[in-house]
């Protein structure tokens, strides 16, 4: 299976009756019957392409205004979730809300952490706990290939039909590597992971396994007939802490209806070309304060790597805001390339590119 690509090891599994359950998209089980038209269009769930990964949604940065009920006290599940390729070749994944996204964030913010940096921390936190959902998922696909019964289905079956209806181990797990992810900002979590229900809370208990004794526990519940073996050690794959991590497809889910859709998500902006009018812009600038040069190549480099740690902002279908410093700003354009088309200070920049709507 090691030597296999996850496309394979997929298909491998549909192909081998009773091992998958074709449940389609998650919309109704999540979200309801309303979600499906929304669902098939695209127009409410967007997938995160390779070469966007690194990057998080622009938001309106009024936003969480609108987000008044923080995260405390609610599972992990409710604010991102992982789909198993068990249930769907076609959606499975890992799905953020909008909501999750901002209600995490608004727990870093309250901490004084700026915005820009909370939406990309919770980002990382969600997708890291959902990870930990596909490692146990491939891992139980290992178990079930060499033992060559189904294993998976029956076994969330179990799970779920259990109390508290999830895998306490599991998400204790899944939560320590999410806060492993964001660690140096673990203490504006800290009221949030003390709130959480049994299993999320207790991750502490869970370090990160250099030995297979969490996975042993957290595979029992997939193994109907345990007892006939003294460990299951062996069938697990060896690499399951970084097996297929970057493969696994991601979604967003615009469950805000005041934050826009899918011209949003942006990759990090590799290049800008400068306009002749942007030069002129930025030589009045640097007249009064010459900084402003060193500034927008700074703001230059940050954009190659996140466009959320400039604090982009969307002012019309094509333009962007993106800040130099509390004072002034620098207007960009998307038409194919990036362009940087406008500087000035803050209100007369707004301006000056909503007009051109």
């Amino acid at each position: 299976m090691a030597t296999q690509s996850l496309d394979e090891i997929i298909g491998e599994l549909w192909n081998t009756p009773g091992m998958a359950e074709d449940q389609g998209p998650p919309s109704q089980r999540v979200f309801g019957d309303d979600w499906g038209a929304d669902w098939n269009s695209q127009e409410r769930v967007i997938v995160i392409r390779s070469s966007e990964r690194n990057a998080v949604p622009v938001f309106d940065t009024s936003e969480p205004r609108e987000i008044t009920q923080g995260a405390s006290g609610k599972r992990i599940d409710a604010l991102a979730f992982y789909y198993s390729y068990h249930y769907s070749r076609r959606h499975w994944g890992i799905y953020l809300t909008y909501s999750g996204i901002w209600q995490v964030a608004n727990e870093f913010i309250a901490d004084g952490v700026d915005i820009s940096t909370a939406l990309t921390l919770a980002q990382e936190f969600l997708i890291r706990h959902e990870l930990g959902h596909f490692q146990s998922d491939i891992g139980v696909t290992q178990l079930e290939m060499t033992k060559g019964t189904p294993l998976y289905i029956p076994g969330r079956k179990k799970i779920l039909g259990k109390s508290p209806g999830y895998d306490e181990v599991e998400e204790g797990l899944c939560t320590a590597f999410s806060v492993q992810e964001i660690k140096k900002f673990k203490k504006s979590l800290d009221f949030f992971l003390a709130s959480l229900p049994p299993g999320y809370a207790d991750w502490a208990k869970y370090k990160i396994p250099r030995s297979t004794e969490t996975w042993n526990k957290i595979f029992k519940d997939y193994l109907p007939l345990l007892d006939t073996y003294s460990s299951i050690s062996g069938y697990i794959p060896k690499n399951i802490a970084t097996l297929f991590l970057r493969e696994v497809p991601i979604y967003y889910i615009n469950d805000l209806s005041s934050i826009p859709t899918a011209s949003l998500f942006l990759a990090p902006i590799q290049n800008v070309i400068e306009t002749d009018d942007f030069k002129k812009d930025l030589d009045r600038l640097a007249k009064g304060q010459p900084v402003y040069r060193k500034k927008w190549l700074k703001t230059q480099e940050k954009l190659k790597h996140s466009v959320v740690m400039v604090h982009l902002e969307k002012i019309t279908d094509r333009h962007y805001s993106v800040q130099l410093d509390y004072e002034a700003r620098v207007g960009l354009e998307r038409s194919g390339n990036w362009l940087a088309i406008a500087a000035d200070h803050h209100d007369k920049l707004y301006k000056r590119l909503n007009a051109l709507k």
